[in-house]
């Protein structure tokens, strides 16, 4: 199984003047929270087999995890 660390969290550290004060710009603009949450829904785990144990593990994960169906990774091509 391989489970990568979820994303950190992206931030400015940038203040912007709203008609009343200055606010971190998360407050006036959804641009970070948008790619925060983007990154989180793209964040996947794996689970390696050998061809062998592959439908056991297969179904153990979807029982484990809630998978709903099994995803295929296509083999990278190196030239």
């Amino acid at each position: 199984v391989d489970i990568p660390r979820l994303p950190r969290a992206l931030s400015m550290e940038v203040r912007v003047r709203n008609s009343h004060a200055m606010v971190d710009i998360e407050g006036v603009s959804p641009l970070i929270n948008t790619l925060n949450d983007t990154r989180r829904q793209q964040w996947r785990l794996g689970i390696y087999t050998t061809e062998q144990h592959r439908h056991t593990v297969e179904q153990a994960a979807m029982e484990v995890l809630r998978v709903k169906r099994a995803t295929k990774q296509d083999k990278l091509i190196v030239t």
